[in-house]
């Protein structure tokens, strides 16, 4: 399918404040004490849940090193205000007893991050360490990472995540309002797995399309996904493996990127 913005070029690049990759860390924090209540989503509850697209590239075989030049951020060759992020998640004995699962984001050639998925949500529950779970948890993290829409190198309009899993893909794109609608059931009725993360993630996607005046005219970033052959995603996947292998993480952490 053709890219419905390809050839729109604006006139002129944004400035960026670009920062020494060696100044950059990673702040560490504890969820806010209401979504311990599960009640984040109140924050932008009448806020429609935007389209959430699939990203088709022009050209079955355009990769997205082909599309999105590696600078300080992976950015859209024929447009500068369209960013690429990649994520993936890893599970050790996945679906076993004593499964260890990573977690990991890209967001530029000098900047990733690989880590523990957590034993527990940002509600404070319970869950086990499964690969779906790694795959939308490193999701989440890279989102909640910035506000994208006014980040410090530039004004993004769009934000294409590139991972390898089809339980992300699908359920971003294609399922996630049918089980809404069902009250968080799937078709066959089960409960939704992993709901905390799938409420939180489309929290994020509504945080994004909040317009913001950063440079020009007040304006939302709007987030799609990239399904992308694993082999084009090794950078991440390898960050999630090593990630897997660090210390169990019990509390979930919000995870905010400084100087990066």
């Amino acid at each position: 399918m053709p890219d419905e913005n390809e050839g729109s070029r604006p006139s002129a690049p944004p400035e960026y404040d670009v920062f020494d990759p060696r100044e950059a860390f990673t702040l560490l924090t504890s969820p806010r004490s209401d979504e311990r209540t599960g009640s984040l989503e109140r924050d932008l509850e009448s806020d429609p849940i935007p389209i959430i697209r699939r990203f088709y590239p022009p050209l079955p075989t355009d990769t997205p090193t082909i599309l999105f030049n590696p600078a300080h951020r992976f950015i859209r060759r024929t447009n500068p205000r369209e960013i690429l992020i990649y994520t993936d998640g890893s599970c050790l004995s996945n679906g076993l007893g004593g499964s260890r699962a990573g977690c990991s984001f890209v967001i530029s050639p000098h900047h990733k991050l690989g880590f523990r998925l957590e034993n527990s949500g940002p509600t404070g529950e319970l869950h086990p360490q499964t690969s779906n779970r790694a795959e939308l948890r490193a999701v989440v993290a890279a989102l909640e990472y910035r506000v994208w829409q006014g980040d410090s190198f530039g004004a993004w309009v769009r934000l294409v995540i590139a991972t390898d899993s089809e339980y992300v893909v699908l359920g971003a794109t294609e399922r996630i309002n049918g089980w809404i609608q069902r009250g968080w059931r799937t078709s066959t009725g089960t409960e939704v797995m992993n709901q905390d993360l799938w409420k939180r993630l489309i929290y994020y996607i509504k945080k994004a399309a909040r317009p913001l005046r950063f440079s020009g005219p007040p304006h939302g970033t709007a987030v799609e996904f990239w399904k992308i052959p694993r082999e084009w995603n090794g950078e991440a996947d390898a960050e999630a493996k090593r990630g897997a292998q660090l210390e169990g993480e019990q509390e979930f952490r919000v995870m905010s990127g400084m100087m990066v």
